[in-house]
């Protein structure tokens, strides 16, 4: 058992309780049956998904209704069975959505309002003289930050013509306000060529790849390591990387970064689909950089299958979801479990995972999972381009795009404790505990997902307000503890 489910084993979750389809067992990381993609929603390839207070989902991504001809970037919202909410219209996206106040921000190109219409007080592009344009592939990238104030740090390839301060042509940062508006405050960075994929980590630096070799000037390797202030950090090079495609990252507490997607370090090497880098850009040795990821559906081509996101499951535990059909000679369709050293871990994802979905205009197969969701009932969304879902029980051959799974604590015996609710859920910068009654001697514990305390504070009463200044944007469990035992948890989001 790992120390995810350990400590889960308290956990409240009394919701799983009836969502299985009688006559159906459970199982940990099993498909949720009641949870289906609208049918009227087709041609779909997910790739981001939030979850709403209220257990509502947007959606975004390529998709077509059944009176449409082609696909075409949007953003949609799903009722929590997956049905289409119809009181939020088609809106523009197809990229990644990140949260600003009680807007969205989609791809980095437009923002919404929480009913789904287009927040026309964000204008990105249509300001003069200071225009922001031809920005590189928005609906596929997630190369954007969203500042505090709601102004945006946008990573691709844009044209500036800001000629009263000399931004003119190609720049691959760049800064606007939070109308849309070029930042007059920032300095704009040029690369030799696009910029794609970024990450923020956790000190405020930034992390992406492209750039052509060069960046503000400096000489760069393929994965660039950037300063808040969007300066190039000259301490990391990764100058080895003499091909590649990385899209996704996981910052470690080290400092150490894992970067999934398909590179070569190295003239004649192989294409690695993940990596662990130090904090100075070299390969990790300590790390199983040579993962066999395949994707067999991409045959006679090529069988090279690529990693599309990263998430942290638990202290000893990793889950990467891609374009793949096998890790290390097994069989996984777009999700596998790995140990923190890279090497495949037989305890979870060991069915046949996500089917092919047909092309609709050249009829080719493929399949990949774009990422996964942890949700707050303790269930993960995982979600991308497949017909299909065989959970090594079941071959769920009505799931598509997007599904809902069973987290590892289906079955468990709720623990018999104190119980408590928070709020807002998810936070930013506190959140309230209300207690149903007081515990002896106690105590909340803020952990992170490697399972590291990040806060501890006695419980100073029914009510109590836990501040998340020193907590990242991610997903966190929150602990109440009695006379030195925990006694249950919450899963908790800051954003």
């Amino acid at each position: 058992m790992t120390r995810w489910s350990t400590t889960k084993l308290c956990i409240m979750v009394a919701a799983l309780a009836g969502a299985a389809t009688v006559g159906m067992a459970q199982q940990p990381f099993g498909v949720d049956p009641s949870f289906q993609l609208a049918p009227t929603v087709l041609d779909a390839t997910i790739r981001g998904v939030v979850e709403l207070p209220d257990g509502r989902l947007l959606v975004s991504g390529e998709m077509r209704n059944s009176d449409q001809t082609h696909t075409t970037p949007r953003v949609i919202r799903l009722m929590p069975s997956g049905t289409r909410d119809w009181s939020f219209d088609w809106a523009p996206g197809g990229g990644y959505i990140r949260s600003w106040n009680d807007k969205w921000y989609v791809g980095g190109v437009s923002r919404l309002y929480a009913d789904g219409t287009w927040d026309m007080g964000f204008h990105l592009g249509f300001s003069t003289p200071q225009t922001v344009s031809e920005l590189f592939h928005p609906a596929m990238t997630t190369g954007f930050s969203v500042r505090p104030d709601g102004g945006l740090v946008l990573f691709g390839e844009h044209t500036l013509t800001d000629s009263a301060r000399g931004f003119l042509g190609f720049h691959h940062m760049v800064w606007v306000d939070s109308v849309g508006e070029l930042d007059t405050t920032h300095i704009h960075r040029k690369a030799n060529a696009a910029l794609w994929y970024m990450t923020e980590l956790p000190d405020g630096k930034y992390i992406t790849a492209g750039g052509g070799g060069m960046y503000d000037g400096h000489p760069v390797g393929g994965i660039i390591r950037i300063h808040p202030d969007g300066a190039a950090d000259t301490t990391f090079q990764t100058s080895s990387l003499t091909w590649g495609y990385p899209v996704t990252y996981l910052p470690l507490s080290d400092g150490k970064i894992l970067a999934g997607g398909s590179m070569q370090f190295g003239w004649g090497q192989d294409t690695l689909s993940l990596v662990r880098l130090l904090s100075d850009g070299s390969i990790d040795p300590d790390f199983n950089n040579y993962l066999d990821v395949r994707n067999e559906l991409g045959a006679p081509y090529t069988t090279k299958g690529s990693v599309l996101s990263i998430t942290p499951w638990g202290a000893d535990r990793l889950i990467i979801t891609g374009s793949f059909t096998h890790v290390a000679g097994e069989v996984r369709g777009g999700i596998a479990m790995l140990d923190t050293a890279g090497y495949l871990a037989n305890d979870h994802f060991i069915g046949p995972g996500c089917g092919p979905a047909t092309h609709p205009v050249t009829g080719e197969l493929s399949m990949s999972l774009h990422g996964l969701l942890p949700l707050a009932n303790d269930k993960l969304l995982v979600y991308g381009s497949y017909t299909g879902y065989d959970d090594g029980f079941t071959n769920h051959i009505g799931q598509r795009a997007i599904t809902k799974l069973y987290g590892p604590t289906v079955g468990i015996a709720e623990h018999e404790a104190v119980s408590f609710s928070l709020y807002p859920n998810p936070a930013t910068t506190y959140v309230t505990v209300e207690l149903e009654a007081m515990p002896r001697n106690g105590q909340l514990v803020l952990r992170d997902a490697l399972g590291r305390e990040v806060l501890r504070q006695r419980v100073a009463g029914y009510h109590n307000t836990v501040p998340l200044q020193g907590a990242g944007k991610g997903v966190y469990l929150l602990e109440l503890w009695e006379e030195g035992e925990r006694r249950v948890a919450q899963r908790l989001v800051v954003q």
